[in-house]
């Protein structure tokens, strides 16, 4: 076999990327079922061991021996280091066998094992770090040291488990129940392992010619950001930023023209909340149309002179981040605490919120009958007129801001923007395309958009031709020297933290060259797809 180092992703480390891998099995799930993120997964199976044959999962020191009763005999496969969340999927594309055992992406009914190698020159203590989709169970050297099994997709880091090393061979054997794993293997504390640990793999199997997505896939590997940022002075910085801001804003393309003399907002309801008043208006956009607005105004008393502007984000529309209504389906929620609700919860605190119903994501708004993805088509329907998506929805709320800013009381220069998810993705865009926002919260919305040339991103997250010359962390760096908050939930199964690592990175060497790095914040918390209520808070307190 051959002896294969750890992985470094980011600045995280010990990934393990060579897997030998069996099944698949029927698992007795109820496939129609919708569940809740992290709601326990009942399989009717999950407890049989389908390893009996080789002595049962308890007795896996090695690689077993073929035996001719199991669908597929163990198979290796290998991720990639720029990748390091091994996906059934990129496999199915590429190898035949894998993919004739495999009873189809449609169908959850499934489970199967993985199997890692790993060889180490001298007992030491480490920790596992792993994750598997809706859950796993794991042994350790024949020990059973995890068994986590509820609805979800890969996070990093989500279960931490302590094992010892012994000298030479150890085992680390998966029971998996859906389509990914994603392990490392560290010091304890989460510090590198010592480079005396290896992974043991075997021959990949012989692949079928790349097809469409095999070869997207192949070519986005390649590519890097063909103007980073590599200034040592402000001057330097300044001479990059009117450079890269200007790739950014023809990227974005033209907003719509509006009337020369268009219609004055409209006040359709008025209606007293908790600690602040809800005002609905309609304001005008192109061809005539109208854009619900929600501004969230707080009592007197409460209100502390600044404002916020809050976007939402897929499955959480305007009426959603108001407080009007609960999100259609919790899925991404956790703990019970729901955080969907921060522009009223922000209002509570005192601060001038509003949101708006965005094209293509709230149900005012989304006029797309059938099951293609509106973000999709609205984009291509915008790209047809030279126009974007991100860019229209920008145009939405720069219109915003121009109404709140005019607002009674509403101090234009004590303005901030925060989102999450999708409206995360919107909070750093309009942040890095002029400075009207003061201060920048991004909650749980940053990808990369090598990622998103692999994974597949929505028109409304994917700015067409920004990438490779610019990249997430580079629209950061436009931001400077505003406050920046990167945020990110420790359990989201969306965006990641080695990313929110990585840009944080690049963003202090833009501030630090203009003497702010201190500016730059990360909060790193224990829930999902949320947002951290008290962090948005104490930042905009702090520094709007």
């Amino acid at each position: 076999m051959r002896h294969n180092p750890l992985s470094t992703y980011e600045t995280f480390t010990g990934f393990i990327l060579d897997w030998h891998i069996t099944g698949f099995f029927p698992n007795g799930t109820d496939c129609d079922h919708d569940p809740d993120l992290y709601e326990p997964k009942r399989s009717r199976h999950w407890k049989h061991d389908y390893l009996a044959p080789w002595g049962g999962a308890t007795n896996i020191q090695d690689l077993p021996k073929p035996k001719g009763n199991c669908p597929v005999e163990w198979m290796f496969i290998r991720g990639e280091p720029a990748a390091p969340k091994i996906f059934l999927q990129s496999f199915l594309r590429s190898c035949p066998d894998l993919a004739r055992a495999f009873p189809g992406e449609a169908q959850w009914d499934h489970q199967w094992y993985a199997l890692a190698l790993l060889q180490s020159d001298r007992p030491q203590d480490a920790e596992l770090r792993l994750c598997g989709n809706d859950g796993c169970q794991a042994w350790w050297n024949g020990q059973l040291v995890l068994e986590e099994h509820s609805w979800h997709k890969l996070a990093y880091d989500l279960n931490i488990v302590p094992v010892a090393l012994r000298k030479g061979r150890n085992a680390l054997l998966l029971k998996l129940d859906r389509f990914g794993l994603l392990a490392r293997l560290t010091a304890p504390g989460g510090a590198r392992i010592k480079d005396n640990v290896c992974s043991l793999g075997g021959a990949t199997p012989k692949a079928k010619p790349p097809g469409t997505f095999e070869q997207l896939t192949r070519y986005a590997r390649t590519l890097k950001v063909t103007q980073p940022l590599r200034a040592t002075t402000p001057a330097q910085y300044r001479r990059w930023r009117h450079d890269a801001l200007a790739h950014f804003h023809r990227c974005i393309g033209p907003f719509p023209r509006l009337p020369a003399r268009p219609p004055k907002p409209a006040l359709v309801e008025r209606t007293a909340c908790d600690g602040y008043t809800r005002f609905r208006y309609h304001l005008s956009r192109e061809a005539g149309s109208i854009m619900p607005v929600y501004v969230l105004q707080p009592e007197a008393r409460r209100f502390n002179g600044r404002s916020v502007i809050c976007p939402h984000g897929h499955g959480q529309d305007d009426k959603v981040v108001a407080g009007i209504q609960p999100p259609a389906k919790p899925y991404n929620n956790w703990c019970g605490n729901f955080t969907g609700n921060y522009a009223e919860l922000l209002a509570q605190a005192g601060f001038l919120t509003a949101t708006w119903s965005e094209r293509t994501l709230s149900h005012e708004r989304q006029d797309l009958p059938g099951r293609e993805d509106p973000c999709n088509i609205a984009g291509l329907c915008a790209g047809a007129m030279g126009m974007t998506l991100p860019g229209l929805n920008l145009f939405d709320l720069h219109g915003v801001a121009d109404f709140v800013s005019k607002l009674k009381g509403v101090d234009p220069a004590r303005m901030g923007v925060t989102g999450l998810s999708g409206g995360g993705t919107m909070t750093y865009l309009a942040g890095a395309y002029d400075d009207r926002f003061r201060a920048v919260a991004i909650f749980c919305g940053m990808f990369s958009y090598a990622d998103y040339a692999v994974e597949g991103g929505c028109g409304q997250q994917v700015v067409p031709g920004l990438y490779p010359q610019l990249d997430v962390g580079e629209l950061l760096c436009l931001v400077a020297p505003r406050p920046l908050l990167l945020a990110q939930g420790r359990r989201d199964v969306l965006f990641s933290m080695p990313l929110l690592h990585r840009y944080a990175r690049q963003a202090r060497a833009a501030y630090r060259l203009l003497d702010r790095e201190d500016h730059v914040e990360v909060c790193i918390y224990d829930l999902a797809h949320q947002v951290n209520i008290q962090a948005a808070i104490d930042f905009f307190t702090r520094r709007l």
